[in-house]
């Protein structure tokens, strides 16, 4: 892949600098709003207007990279904090578990007690009569 990368870089070197040896009796004047250049080479126009294409596109990039970072980093704090939140109603769940636990066990206790007090107290009726 690198190798096909740095023949693809040589052959555009070869072609630009094919035009601007070619091109460089034909001049341009430019002109933006009020300002205007001398007479410049056609070749140097075209790699400034190339040069500044590239830079505008590379600006716009690092913009759109720089605001996507903060959306992950907004984003990477948002998990962060639902998965505290998330272990902190884990952990709730759990307690009320344990207490739900606790309940049916003394539930039970005071089932089996009221089921011997009343054994005992049927026992007892019986052996009165």
């Amino acid at each position: 892949m690198w190798l096909f990368r740095w023949i693809s870089i040589a052959a555009l070197i070869i072609v630009i600098l094919l035009f601007s040896l070619q091109n460089q009796t034909e001049t341009v004047r430019l002109y933006f709003l009020s300002w205007s250049t001398g007479y410049i080479p056609l070749y140097l126009a075209l790699f400034f207007a190339f040069a500044f294409g590239m830079a505008s596109s590379l600006l716009i990039s690092i913009s759109t990279q720089l605001h996507t970072a903060s959306q992950l980093s907004s984003e990477k704090r948002k998990r962060s904090k639902m998965e505290a939140e998330l272990e902190d109603q884990t952990a709730e769940l759990d307690d009320a578990l344990e207490e739900a636990r606790d309940a049916k066990k003394q539930r039970f206790a005071l089932q089996t007690e009221i089921d011997s007090l009343k054994a005992g107290s049927s026992s007892s009726l019986g052996t009165s009569e």
